[in-house]
């Protein structure tokens, strides 16, 4: 309390700035201006500076622990889903500056990664980042992974987050829900989708890999937090090579082959010339026979007055009536494809797909009046109010779908393949279901053995290595993508020559990416931080924005 004027004491710009700079990090009324400066160990110190510069050495930052509910005493102990499958092997991959020649390093790494092992590549983003995730299903994949993805981006920065459960954007906490959204091939896996090879990701315009994390900036929209984010994975399982085997026809085989070779054979004269109506003919006359007998069968029954297996019998005729129409239509209807199209899908490395995109979201922080006049309502109003709430969300995870579900529309080839949304799930943290998050086994829609030996695989769905380069790469060079915070990590790398170490000046209207700056910086470099709030009247800031002599002598009059 301050004795003078007996109003409770303001906390300094400090106490703020710890109070802010967490995970947990809370809005505040009024956004103030920010400078955040991070300059070269040696080019200053807060030694020179004195009083004229009122800093204060970067504190630690201390990551908010989640809340959890305390255990009831005597219950015994059930572990959550994610306790099951155990920590996630996770990698953290930060772009660095890229070249053309490393345009087609992913359909490099794509063939080099065929590991019978399921695994995913993930794209993140939230309100105020966006990243490149990797994940695996065991510590050694994780590592041949690895190791295989720094000999093709050398100079991309590699963290390993196994270690931190909380880090992992697919982790749910109480009170969370999720919606996720299955895509799956409009057309049979032998017909491609929309390539992007090397010189069309160097391209100005050509990256699909901008206009998949621009329709992720949806999120900026959200309300403040609801901890919404989105993630696009692509889970991966090396596919046989027997898996083009009933396709491989296709990509030699003229689509139009059997109308030519039917003009051909009416053209010299005969309907019933050549092979090709020898096994209709054969298919009549076996229809005739068995006609023959079902009817001597059928008479028999009838007049034994036996009308059980009469009436099965009818109801077998049926249903083979039906499948042998439907039957006759699909042959009928050959699909017409491009051969250059359908070679490349088949000439490369090929793997079970399933690409989903989960969108995380909860119930926003209720403001203290809202939380009064709830405090006042009666079981069943305060209810009905939470499910409204959680309607409310469910509602903008579904938009923030449909965003992406646009996004992806680029790979779509009229004349080949498509993508589209097959199914869409609505998960709570605490469900059953919340396991398939971080199980890349049961991310594939036949995850049973059952159902893998009767369709053949984990999916329909399978993909080469030139179209999943498209799907996930690192950024080009000229690539536009909203991932400020590159340039951070970039600064804050040690230099591993005797070239100066990099700093970086950033000016912040509203202090929140100030703040999300200073978590990234490490500790060894926590003295070389000068941050200035000139909303601070404690420590106010003596700069005058509309000098020009920057700094120096007045000009003499």
């Amino acid at each position: 309390m301050d004795r003078s004027s007996g109003r409770p004491q303001k906390s300094t710009w400090w106490q703020r700035f710890q109070t802010a700079a967490g995970y947990s990090m809370q809005e505040m009324a009024v956004p103030p201006t920010a400078l955040l400066s991070l300059y070269a160990p040696g080019a200053l110190s807060t030694r020179e500076t004195g009083a004229e510069a009122p800093t204060v050495p970067l504190a630690p930052v201390q990551k908010a622990r989640p809340q959890l509910t305390p255990p009831v005493e005597g219950a015994p102990h059930r572990p959550s889903p994610a306790e099951e499958e155990g920590p996630p092997y996770l990698l953290m991959i930060v772009p660095f500056d890229e070249g053309e020649i490393q345009a087609q390093a992913m359909e490099n790494w794509f063939q080099a990664c065929a590991t019978d092992e399921p695994f995913s590549l993930e794209l993140t983003g939230t309100r105020r980042e966006q990243g490149f995730l990797l994940r695996a299903s065991s510590k050694a994949q994780l590592t041949l992974l690895r190791k295989q993805f720094e000999a093709q981006y050398p100079q991309a920065d590699i963290y390993d987050l196994t270690a931190q459960a909380q880090a992992d954007p697919l982790f749910m906490q109480p009170g969370e829900q999720v919606l996720i959204g299955d895509f799956a091939l409009s057309r049979d896996s032998w017909m491609p989708l929309k390539m992007f090879s090397g010189e069309a990701l160097i391209s100005a315009g050509g990256d699909p890999l901008a206009h998949i994390l621009a329709s992720m900036e949806s999120l900026v929209s959200a309300p403040a937090g609801s901890g919404q984010c989105i993630t696009a994975q692509l889970v991966l399982q090396r596919a046989p090579d027997s898996w083009i085997a009933p396709d491989i026809r296709k990509a030699v085989e003229h689509p139009l082959q059997e109308e030519r070779d039917a003009q051909a054979a009416a053209f010299k004269g005969g309907k019933g010339a050549g092979t090709a109506s020898d096994p209709v003919e054969g298919l009549k006359i076996a229809l005739l026979v068995a006609a023959g007998i079902v009817g001597y069968v059928g008479y028999r029954w009838y007049q034994e007055q036996a009308y059980l297996p009469l009436w099965l019998m009818a109801l077998a005729l049926l249903a083979g009536g039906i499948g042998l129409l439907w039957w006759r239509m699909r042959a009928q209807r050959r699909p017409i494809y491009d051969m250059k199209l359908v070679s490349e899908k088949l000439m490369r490395q090929a793997f079970y797909c399933q690409l989903r995109v989960i969108v995380k979201g909860r119930v926003p922080p209720l403001p203290q009046d809202e939380q009064k006049r709830r405090a006042a309502m009666t079981p069943r109003e305060c209810a009905r109010v939470e499910q409204a709430d959680r309607k409310s969300v469910e509602e903008q995870l579904r938009s923030h779908l449909s965003h992406v579900e646009v996004a992806y529309r680029q790979f779509s080839l009229a004349s080949a393949n498509s993508l589209y949304l097959k199914r869409t799930r609505l998960v709570r943290a605490g469900d059953e279901r919340a396991v398939a998050l971080t199980s890349l086994s049961r991310a594939f829609p036949y995850h049973h053995w059952l159902l893998r030996l009767l369709y053949g695989g984990p999916t329909k769905c399978v993909l080469n290595g030139l179209e999943l380069a498209g799907m996930y790469h690192l950024p080009q060079a000229i690539t536009d993508l909203p991932l400020v915070q590159l340039l951070a990590r970039g600064a804050l790398q040690p230099v591993r020559d005797s070239s100066p170490q990099p700093g970086f000046f950033g000016i912040d209207p509203h202090r929140d990416l100030a703040f999300d700056l200073l978590r990234l910086i490490p500790q060894s470099r926590w003295r070389d931080v000068l941050f200035f709030d000139f909303t601070d009247t404690a420590h106010p800031v003596a700069l005058n924005p509309l000098d020009a002599t920057m700094g120096g002598a007045q000009p003499a009059r």
